[in-house]
């Protein structure tokens, strides 16, 4: 009878403490889902997070968490932090990964600022945050039998005063005499931009006759 009393106790203990045990291994929710966070932190209440679901996954399976999650994670960041957001999945036939944001397909590579975003196996990784990367991030796991989705709130707080990235590679262009030409210049920059044109080492003033093209 003490020995199972000894039990009790120490399952509620682990329970406050958030560990828990998946496949025999003593786990802590919050060390992992810290451990690429380490510039957020967490906005809200004590946020409730979704059982790992034990599925046979011998011969097919819907998606499931392969790791505690919350159905929704509000997250604050530092201006330029670097941002990790996980969504842990398994399932067979193998689930596809379609990140959105604020409902909108999201697709780094799509992008002129394709620099800085990249998607690795679960992860969306930003390398750098800024005001423009606040919103709505949700990952979408689906096969032929179901589906699964977990949403982030990103906040970022504050400016980052960074140097503009360049993000498009120069390129000449050959034309005949009396056509048109328009130089382009992508840049992302958390700052109010500015921006000089010059030809031959000297600042061109007539900007009239010059169509700047940028986007931040």
């Amino acid at each position: 009878m003490l020995f199972e009393h000894c039990l009790y106790a120490l399952f509620h203990l682990l329970l406050k403490l958030n560990f828990f045990y998946v496949n025999g291994e003593l786990l802590n929710v919050r060390q992992d889902i810290n451990k690429n966070n380490e510039d957020a932190y967490y906005d809200g209440d004590s946020q409730q997070f979704n059982n790992i679901q034990t599925s046979d996954c011998s011969i097919q399976c819907p998606p499931y968490w392969t790791e505690p999650v919350q159905q929704i994670q509000s997250l604050v960041y530092p201006a330029a932090a670097f941002v990790s957001l996980k969504c842990p999945y398994n399932g067979k036939p193998t689930p596809q990964l379609t990140w959105y944001k604020d409902d909108q397909v999201f697709v780094p590579k799509s992008y002129e600022l394709s620099d800085l975003y990249s998607i690795d196996n679960y992860y969306l990784n930003i390398s750098k945050a800024t005001m423009y990367e606040k919103g709505i991030y949700k990952c979408m796991i689906e096969n032929s039998l179901g589906n699964i989705s977990r949403s982030f709130e990103l906040r970022v707080q504050g400016r980052s005063f960074d140097r503009a990235v360049i993000l498009s590679q120069t390129t000449n262009q050959t034309l005949y005499e009396g056509d048109n030409v328009t130089f382009e210049c992508y840049f992302y920059s958390d700052s109010s931009p500015f921006v000089q044109w010059f030809i031959q080492r000297s600042i061109f003033q007539e900007f009239k006759f010059i169509k700047s093209a940028f986007k931040i």
